[in-house]
């Protein structure tokens, strides 16, 4: 019987109607400045300074084109009024964060961790602004670890799951608690649920941390070490640059070694994908795994239509380097192989 290796993703966690996007940080972020500016007329944080003469709620700026943009949505317009006011004292303190929020202005989404790897490139000749980069992204880490914590993690369990890990009536395999490994790159434990307490810890891998351990610490940053430019960081003989690149950051944990003794012990594997985008920032796991000569399928849970399948293969692609063999190990698109939702009732 081969083995199964199941790729669990963001997009699992927002099945079970849990806000963990990056839009749902930005939004927390924006809800937490506008409840105090319109109470207090001053907030500051690592990002900002921003001081009103009053508070929003006072009714002094009742007639101010400023009250318009208070959404979360209207963030950057909000910003970019209150700075050009004469009543209004801000000060820019991150410059990536407002690059990040620009950008989710622009598209309506944002990868955090893309992006800084884009900026990082940018900087490859000036080692003081690569460094500043790095302080700024560890703020945006510091910031999402604390959002992540503050959301109520209820057990909204969906039953089709359990079918899904269980048993695959299209491959006709079943799973046992020897044939077969979840990798979570999440930081929450959605998955827990779907595992009973005794088999987590030969089945599970946090290959990206946990919330609130410090013995399994959250990694965040950008994984493609086969790229062009990763070499040139390399090569530069300065540290700063690969700080937050997360192949050395495996071995802070047995969580790779782990994930290496699995694929060792078996003969082949088949992998499903739920909720996993499959981009470039998780490059250095996906091509281990997927790029492998033991893995021989590759199903994909797509969130819910072609199109979205589509995206996700297309991603996909860039993680193998005999793109018949991407063809020959993919799953082909079916409507009725999607990645099951929580309804409310």
């Amino acid at each position: 019987m081969q083995k199964k290796v199941f790729i669990i993703g963001n997009g699992f966690d927002l099945a079970h109607d849990l806000k963990t996007s990056y839009a749902d940080l930005l939004n927390y972020h924006s809800d937490r400045v506008f409840s105090e500016v319109n109470q207090n007329g001053y907030y500051e944080d690592s990002f900002f300074k921003v001081e009103f003469e009053y508070p929003l709620n006072s009714g002094f700026y009742q007639h101010s084109r400023i009250q318009q943009y208070m959404t979360s949505q209207g963030f950057i317009e909000f910003m970019s009024i209150a700075e050009k006011m004469s009543n209004v004292s801000f000060t820019k303190k991150n410059d990536f964060y407002f690059l990040i929020r620009q950008r989710f202005l622009e598209a309506n989404w944002v990868d955090i961790e893309c992006l800084y790897f884009e900026e990082l490139k940018n900087h490859l000749h000036n080692p003081a602004k690569a460094k500043k980069l790095n302080s700024e992204f560890a703020q945006i880490q510091n910031l999402l670890s604390d959002y992540l914590c503050s959301l109520n993690y209820h057990a909204n369990e969906i039953v089709d799951f359990h079918s899904i890990f269980q048993h695959d009536s299209t491959l006709g395999i079943s799973s046992d608690q020897s044939s077969r490994m979840f990798l979570n790159f999440n930081y929450t434990n959605t998955i827990n649920q779907y595992l009973k307490d005794n088999v987590r810890t030969k089945e599970l891998i946090h290959i990206h941390g946990e919330l609130k351990s410090e013995e399994n610490p959250i990694i965040f940053g950008f994984g493609d070490e086969h790229s062009e430019d990763y070499k040139l960081f390399e090569n530069s003989n300065n540290s700063e640059f690969l700080r937050f690149i997360k192949y050395p950051r495996y071995t802070l944990t047995n969580n790779y070694r782990k994930l290496e003794l699995f694929l060792a012990q078996t003969s082949g594997y088949e992998v499903s994908i739920i909720g996993h985008s499959c981009g470039l920032s998780d490059r250095t796991i996906l091509r281990r795994v997927l790029d492998n000569d033991k893995c021989t399928q590759i199903r994909i849970y797509p969130y819910k239509d072609g199109d979205n399948y589509l995206q996700v293969v297309t991603e996909l692609t860039r993680h193998f380097r005999d793109k018949t063999d991407y063809l020959r190990k993919t799953i082909p698109y079916d409507s009725k192989t999607l990645c099951p939702q929580f309804k409310t009732k």
